[in-house]
């Protein structure tokens, strides 16, 4: 759907998941300036 809307290659990544050690990885990543999660808990 990114691709179809114009967005350039790699500007958006979904990573789907629900272990904290993927939360950890993508928040300390040092080529990572910016992380938003959307969801539920249900």
């Amino acid at each position: 759907m990114t691709i179809l809307t114009g967005f350039p290659p790699d500007v958006v990544n979904i990573i789907p998941g629900d272990r904290p050690e993927c939360g950890y990885a993508i928040s300390v990543h040092a080529h990572i300036d910016k992380v938003a999660c959307t969801g539920s808990l249900e």
